[in-house]
């Protein structure tokens, strides 16, 4: 009768897992700025998409209302600011070529938290307004997304009230 020889307790080592741990940090580290940076791109994304989606809801409440509307960039959801990437007020404003800040009554407050974002529109132009036919109150207006000093899309409302969002296919300088 034969007689079978006991299986060999096959383990890792010591060195064997600290090898394979070694190994995952170098991978981890080398994906980590990839996946930051493809956050940062869904981020800058996602709002141009918001902004895009709040001027189309203005224009199309002119539209109903019959009464102008306007949009301004916000930091504290209050007045008016220069920064789209904090935020935008969507208003009536009391007279269709008042400048004034939005008053109590705004229509919509969205809000963002800080980022390395960065959104600009025209200096000249701080809001953006809707006549009650939908067409701009001005001319043709755009708000830029940057990060990095790099483009990262814009939104585009030509003097009709039609309302596009475009993502640069190469790098662009903002």
């Amino acid at each position: 009768m034969k007689h079978s020889r006991p299986a060999t307790c096959a383990g890792v080592t010591l060195i064997q897992s600290l090898i394979a741990m070694a190994v995952m940090a170098v991978l981890t580290g080398m994906a980590l700025p990839a996946i930051k940076q493809t956050r940062e791109r869904l981020q800058a994304d996602s709002l141009r998409m918001q902004l895009a989606s709040a001027l189309a809801t203005a224009r199309n409440t002119a539209i109903t209302e019959r009464r102008p509307i306007a949009v301004c960039p916000t930091d504290d959801g209050v007045t008016c600011g220069r920064n789209w990437s904090r935020g935008w007020v969507l208003y009536a404003p009391a007279t269709p070529s008042s400048a004034e800040a939005p008053s109590a009554g705004h229509l919509l407050v969205q809000q963002h938290a800080r980022s390395r974002l960065s959104a600009g529109g025209s200096q000249s132009k701080p809001r953006i307004q809707f006549r009650p036919d939908g067409r701009l109150n001005g001319s043709n207006q755009s708000v830029t997304f940057c990060l990095d000093g790099a483009s990262q899309g814009k939104v585009v409302v030509s003097l009709a009230g039609r309302i596009r969002s475009e993502r640069p296919r190469g790098p662009v300088a903002c």
